[in-house]
């Protein structure tokens, strides 16, 4: 497999996301990773049937002969060749304290700050935004302005579809499901010439990133395949609250796990 040179979506700073990161280096199964979510974050994850675990780390680069990407696991694959789903090797989220740290800094800058305050509200959508602009070539990687192009808010809404409401409850337990298709020049396996980027979100919560690959033929299913994904993901205790020390438990049981 290529070297993969992770890009923070880790442009956010999050130690939470940072923890995780660690821990994802190596290819983890399905069940551990579900282990995990669970026991961090109170989100259940089953497996959609049909679906071999690949006991692999992947890599997607934004475009080819860019260095900059992420890394994904667990990787499944239908057992008919058609369908590979991706998760995201981290949750995304970030602490109240890391938020508030963040607040403080921008109070003492000189100038007012030109970029957004990162909170788990606007996360998802500033990591698909930076996505798409790289992958759809306003920027080269995920920093560099191409000139004369601009990515606006009408963009955003013309690439990427919001499912929310009682909907995104009905298939998650979910405030939202963001919906989006990449364009692919350098396939992640021989024939996956589709990919359908896929994060669900709650307020509050961490939200849950997936990349979504299909053949030709899987791709005229596309539909079934998402049909077949919901509950696969909940977010199960309306009541959460972030527990530091739950949390890095959790860490250590799955570092421990992988020794």
């Amino acid at each position: 497999m290529k070297r993969l040179t992770i890009l923070a979506l880790f442009l956010f700073p999050s130690v939470v996301c940072a923890q995780q990161r660690t821990a994802a280096i190596s290819p983890e199964s399905f069940e551990k990773r579900a282990e995990f979510s669970a026991a961090a974050f109170d989100i259940v994850w089953a497996r959609p049937r049909h679906m071999i675990d690949l006991d692999t780390l992947a890599g997607q680069w934004i475009r080819r002969g860019h260095r900059s990407g992420t890394a994904y696991a667990p990787v499944l694959e239908s057992e008919n060749g058609e369908f590979i789903l991706m998760y995201l090797s981290f949750l995304i989220y970030r602490t109240e304290g890391e938020i508030e740290i963040d607040q403080t800094m921008r109070k003492l800058e000189k100038s007012p700050p030109t970029n957004e305050l990162l909170t788990n509200d606007n996360y998802p959508r500033l990591l698909i935004t930076g996505e798409l602009k790289a992958a759809y070539g306003y920027t080269e990687g995920f920093f560099n302005p191409v000139e004369g192009k601009v990515f606006t808010r009408e963009d955003f809404e013309t690439y990427v579809t919001i499912v929310s409401g009682g909907k995104a409850r009905r298939w998650f337990n979910a405030d939202s499901v963001f919906l989006y298709t990449l364009p692919v020049d350098d396939p992640f396996k021989k024939g996956y010439t589709h990919c359908t980027g896929m994060i669900v979100s709650k307020k509050g919560r961490a939200s849950i990133g997936l990349k979504l690959w299909f053949t030709n033929a899987g791709k005229k299913k596309e539909q079934q395949y998402l049909r077949s994904l919901r509950w696969k993901i909940r977010y199960r205790n309306d009541d959460w609250k972030y527990d530091r020390e739950v949390f890095e438990r959790a860490v250590r049981n799955r570092e421990g796990d992988r020794k």
